[in-house]
């Protein structure tokens, strides 16, 4: 087996990958492509509480899926970190207040707290993945300590820059899969 890179070393590069991602001009095109497979995808289609994130800058954009998914009826739960790297997720309106973290997130100042068993289908971030489901997240470990015990259908998207055949990664005892990666073929 080949030695793999310090995830660390892997994000850096991943983070500049997705900043000269970001700028090309199809980038918006290809991200509008993976969104509408994700809408056809049957744990889309199927689930009625959802998972996602409020996405920064230069990370997959969530809004369209956030739009999409409240235009279907769907519960739109986001999540909001809690000490000890921990996260709950909260349920969230169109005029539901967010607020920034020190980590320039943007998480539900309050709301209803819907338990993680009753989350149908988690939309799950990262800096890079492998087509076999390996997700290389931002280092603090939230979604993984998450997805511990988590019985929902798991999706992660994909720019081409994110997607690898097998990790390059080092993978840790405590990584865990997603079940489904959505990328551009």
């Amino acid at each position: 087996m080949e030695s793999r890179l310090p995830k660390e070393k892997v994000r850096e590069q991943q983070k500049k990958k997705l900043h000269n991602f970001f700028l090309q001009s199809q980038s918006s095109q290809i991200i509008e492509n993976i969104c509408q497979n994700l809408f056809k995808n049957p744990s889309f289609v199927r689930s009625s509480t959802i998972g996602v994130t409020m996405s920064m800058s230069e990370e997959f954009p969530t809004t369209s899926i956030i739009h999409e998914a409240r235009k279907l009826g769907k519960q739109i739960v986001i999540p909001r970190t809690l000490p000890r790297f921990q996260m709950e997720f909260v349920e969230t309106f169109p005029d539901s207040i967010l607020k920034k973290t020190k980590f320039g997130v943007l998480e539900p100042v309050e709301g209803n707290i819907v338990d993680k068993n009753n989350i149908e289908l988690l939309i799950v971030p990262g800096l890079a993945f492998s087509k076999d489901g390996y997700r290389l997240g931002y280092g603090a470990g939230f979604y993984d300590r998450f997805l511990t015990g988590f019985s929902g259908k798991t999706i992660s998207l994909a720019t081409p820059v994110q997607i690898f055949d097998e990790p390059v990664w080092q993978l840790g005892i405590h990584d865990v899969k997603i079940q489904k990666i959505i990328y551009l073929k």
